[in-house]
């Protein structure tokens, strides 16, 4: 995992994910790292300019990300630059959004689809009012995702 990951263990024994250095393009965060759990996308953790990441670029090419649900916060700009995504599955534990973590200012060309559940947070975040950046569908299913 340390591979691809760069990720902080936390005080309360959690794994906050700090940056991805993989070449993957669709992508599924693991729901643990050895036997503790990964609870927080951190801030700039996809971003292809973070400053934590050398020759991060190849993270500008993600299209899709899929979110275990063990993650209840995603970071401030966690998914910044991230121009190339097209979809994102976030369960309904996720009960904090930093500040431009999905900023739909830079998906300009294109909506990108939410995938959630009806009623959790993330779907009363981002589907009424940033409809023209994004589309909420509710259809996540962690067991159906590889």
């Amino acid at each position: 995992m340390k591979k691809i990951w760069k990720f902080t263990k936390q005080e309360d024994g959690t794994i906050r994910i700090d940056g991805y250095k993989g070449q993957d393009t669709a992508i599924t965060v693991p729901s643990l790292i050895g036997k503790d759990p990964v609870t927080v996308i951190g801030e700039w953790a996809f971003a292809p300019n973070a400053p934590s990441i050398k020759n991060a670029k190849a993270r500008s090419q993600i299209v899709s990300i899929c979110l275990p649900e063990t993650i209840t916060e995603i970071g401030k700009s966690a998914f910044f630059k991230c121009d190339n995504m097209c979809d994102i599955w976030i369960s309904d534990h996720v009960q904090k959004l930093g500040q431009y973590c999905l900023n739909g200012d830079w998906f300009a060309k294109k909506k990108i689809t939410i995938h959630t559940r009806e009623g959790s947070f993330v779907a009363q975040e981002f589907s009424d009012s940033n409809s023209k950046y994004f589309a909420c569908v509710y259809d996540y299913d962690e067991t159906k995702i590889s």
